[in-house]
């Protein structure tokens, strides 16, 4: 089987020369790579992508694979919230993304969330392969449109540290079983690594920004990570902001080897 038999999105990122590089780059309908870029006098590549399609409908299936080489340190960003239509009766649409890190690897997968429409039927599965102390800042959130009354959401999320399960988190949202007061903005915001010195000193508590964020330590040092419900989308963004920030300060501190 080729590459892009397997997957929509092959992308390798590798430090040559001395600065973080795409080295390998397979794409096909609907996915579009923008121009990378990087920041002044760092070495973390920035890479923007594209749908062509505009919107996820019945029937996709788009699986993506992002390898992050030894040392190499790469920011990852969408052209924005992704809609998520109807799905007649027995049919539904997914994403399949694989990550993988290694050693020293610093990867910033800062992905827009999914707007779910009435009659969506739409799963996410998500996996992190990190290798010794690379270091992974994910994203992974959805908002449920206030007119969707039917519809379902699934979603997993597997951390393996050196090919090994660390973390699995799972998840499951029937539009038909929320209440009207019930939020539909959510998000989990990922630290996935082993924690640097600062720990949870770092990270802060609360943000009064009309969200609940939930904050917790992952089993096996394989990180942290932040549960957000918020009452609107904007709520929601800004909460992904707030956290986003205060992560990026693990991704960048100095690490140390936990205690096992």
């Amino acid at each position: 089987m080729s590459t892009l038999e397997a997957w929509d999105l092959d992308l390798t990122i590798s430090v040559a020369g001395g600065l973080s590089t795409v080295t390998n780059r397979l794409y096909r309908f609907p996915f579009v790579l923008g121009t990378a870029f990087r920041d002044v006098g760092a070495d973390r590549i920035h890479l923007a992508l594209q749908s062509s399609s505009g919107s996820i409908i019945a029937g996709d299936s788009l699986r993506s694979r992002f390898l992050v080489e030894e040392d190499a340190w790469v920011r990852i960003t969408d052209q924005g919230a992704m809609s998520v239509n109807f799905a007649p009766a027995g049919h539904m649409s997914a994403e399949y993304q694989s990550i993988r890190a290694r050693s020293g690897a610093r990867v910033e997968m800062l992905s827009q969330p999914r707007v779910l429409h009435s009659g969506a039927h739409h799963q996410s599965r998500i996996q992190v392969d990190l290798q010794n102390n690379a270091r992974v800042l994910l994203v992974d959130s959805l908002i449920i449109h206030q007119e969707a009354r039917t519809g379902r959401y699934s979603s997993s999320v597997r951390i393996l540290a050196d090919g090994v399960l660390a973390a699995l988190e799972q998840s499951t949202v029937e539009f038909a079983s929320l209440s009207p007061l019930a939020s539909r903005a959510h998000a989990v915001v990922w630290y996935l690594g082993r924690l640097p010195e600062t720990s949870e000193r770092g990270l802060a508590s609360c943000i009064d920004d009309g969200t609940y964020s939930a904050r917790f330590m992952l089993p096996n040092h394989a990180g942290a990570a932040v549960r957000i419900a918020a009452e609107s989308a904007s709520a929601l963004l800004q909460g992904i902001e707030f956290w986003v920030a205060n992560f990026l300060n693990l991704i960048e501190a100095p690490l140390m080897v936990p205690a096992r």
